[in-house]
């Protein structure tokens, strides 16, 4: 999934360049939210989390739904780890 995750953002970005320079008015921001979200998942203690591999509602490895909450049903103890 990385790999494909680096290879879109590669292209969107070559694309948003080569846009910007065909439409001189033209004004495109690309915001990288790959890099922040990766580095939180492979260096979770410099965020002040010390597990960021497993879902702490159940549902799955990766959680980022809003649903997942200190009040959801099921949700770790330690949610804030």
């Amino acid at each position: 999934m990385n790999k494909v995750a680096v290879s879109f953002n590669n292209k969107l970005n070559l694309t948003s360049q080569k846009l910007q320079a065909k439409l001189s008015g033209l004004n495109l921001v690309v915001l990288d939210i790959y890099q922040p979200l990766l580095d939180l998942v492979t260096n979770p203690t410099n965020y002040g989390f010390f597990e960021a591999r497993k879902a702490c509602c159940g549902t799955g490895l990766v959680e980022t739904s809003i649903l997942c909450n200190a009040k959801s049903p099921g949700t770790c103890k330690n949610a804030t780890e």
